[in-house]
């Protein structure tokens, strides 16, 4: 089972997917410590230090 952190801007039914095949998905709104207005570098950091995945649509700004 993976640990992931989903972004704000992943779809509900990406993460639905994720957690019906048995994966810890959480999204970056959810954690106290980042809000729904969590820079990348703070979202980045966090599932670093967590051992976490993180998954997003928004190629533009994790593209780097």
């Amino acid at each position: 089972m993976s640990r992931i952190l989903a972004d704000v801007n992943v779809p509900e039914e990406y993460v639905s997917v994720l957690r019906g095949d048995g994966h810890d998905v959480v999204y970056s709104r959810e954690i106290s410590t980042l809000g729904p207005e969590a820079t990348d570098d703070a979202i980045v950091e966090y599932a670093a230090s967590e051992g976490m995945a993180i998954i997003t649509t928004d190629v533009k700004d994790f593209a780097d």
